[in-house]
């Protein structure tokens, strides 16, 4: 669950900064402010939106990690540290792609929609419901389409907080 919420923020700050120049347009023809201001504020609205959800979930990931004798799931620096900088590659990506499209989507109005059927498919291309190994090992996809699996954005931020 904590890869779906993680992979929801991705996407929210994605498609909210996608939107964000046109949902301010009043602001930014009446005020000299910088428009890189509204998808970065946009995905730091999506981080709000997401922080109580990952401190649920790493809560409950330590309950129920508990077993009588000890803990099933002890967290080391190097997992924590991977996990941190997943976040970090899922808050770079989401902002780069914001300001990215909110620019297209002033020249195309459309865009904002064909963005949303891109970010669709991003849950099924990301190994949040299953580890990395399933997919390596040559059964499922070619080994020669790992490289194209692999260049999904979340892909590599998923599998650091996997380790995390």
């Amino acid at each position: 669950m904590l890869f779906r919420s993680l992979v929801n923020y991705f996407t929210e700050s994605v498609t909210s900064g996608t939107r964000s120049l046109l949902t301010n347009k009043g602001v930014i023809g009446k005020m000299a402010i910088p428009r890189e201001l509204f998808p970065i504020a946009s995905m730091l609205v999506s981080l709000w939106h997401a922080v109580p959800q990952f401190i649920i979930l790493l809560a409950a990931c330590i309950i129920s990690g508990w077993k009588g004798d000890g803990p099933l799931w002890v967290p080391d620096a190097v997992g924590m540290g991977a996990a941190a900088l997943g976040l970090l590659l899922m808050m770079v990506y989401g902002t780069a792609l914001g300001l990215m499209f909110s620019c297209v989507n002033v020249i195309f109005r459309d865009f904002q929609r064909i963005v949303q059927t891109f970010i669709n498919m991003i849950p099924f291309t990301a190994p949040m419901m299953y580890p990395y190994h399933v997919v390596a090992d040559g059964q499922r996809i070619p080994i020669e389409w790992l490289g194209v699996y692999l260049s999904n954005p979340v892909a590599e931020a998923v599998m650091l907080i996997q380790r995390g």
